[in-house]
């Protein structure tokens, strides 16, 4: 009882071409997209927050192989509706109960692809364009998270769907986050620059809780605007 964007019958229109296209990105494409939606109230399309409570919660399926990939390992069961609870969960959740980097233990089976480190425009299709921007997110690739650029210099306004394509086929030339960009390793997945933390709290909002209706207010813990 779930619908597929139609965007997905262009790709199934000759199988033998299947394995040609770019999965992953518009996989990662896909999920941003519908992820924004699920961050709006009373939204039932919320399989993100689903998949990181059975991470959390540890609802491991007795099929897992360590040669399928991590997330495979949870069963995907059903859950609330609507995100509220979940909402609240995640903003209970410690650093400590955070699992930054869960392919550490496993790169001899999944190795890590420099494509990764792309920075800029990833599409689904012609309708789902979103930003993969790395640099927002250092500690899960084994870095100590600093200060990201804005997205407007990787990101750049007004790509169309050629320009996007070049970009990405052409990542190692100036489209990707740098070594030294990259900065050191973390000794722990949770370690920041100084002056992170600050910056993030005047950039972003520390809950994911959306102002209270009717009111004309935010929650005392952040809005989600």
């Amino acid at each position: 009882m779930q619908y597929v964007d139609v965007i997905f019958l262009t790709y199934l229109q000759d199988l033998s071409l299947v394995n040609t296209w770019n999965w992953g990105a518009s996989g990662l494409a896909y999920l941003y997209h519908y992820l924004e939606k699920a961050t709006k109230p009373r939204c039932g399309n919320h399989g993100g927050y689903n998949c990181m409570f059975q991470v959390r919660r540890g609802w491991a399926g007795e099929k897992y192989s360590h040669r399928d990939p991590i997330c495979a390992k949870y069963l995907p069961l059903k859950g609330y509706k609507y995100p509220d609870e979940h909402r609240t969960t995640l903003d209970r959740m410690e650093v400590d109960e955070v699992t930054f980097r869960p392919y550490e233990d496993h790169r001899h089976i999944r190795p890590f692809e420099d494509i990764c480190w792309y920075s800029g425009w990833i599409m689904c299709g012609s309708a789902m364009i979103c930003p993969y921007l790395p640099e927002g997110v250092l500690r899960q690739f084994g870095h100590v998270q600093s200060i990201p650029r804005h997205p407007d210099e990787s990101a750049k306004a007004g790509l169309n769907r050629f320009t996007i394509g070049e970009a990405f086929a052409n990542y190692l030339v100036e489209n990707y986050v740098t070594e030294e960009m990259r900065g050191p390793r973390a000794q722990n997945g949770f370690e920041t620059v100084p002056g992170y933390i600050a910056w993030f709290y005047r950039v972003s909002h520390p809950k994911l809780w959306p102002p209270i209706e009717g009111t004309g207010k935010t929650c005392k813990t952040g809005s989600i605007d």
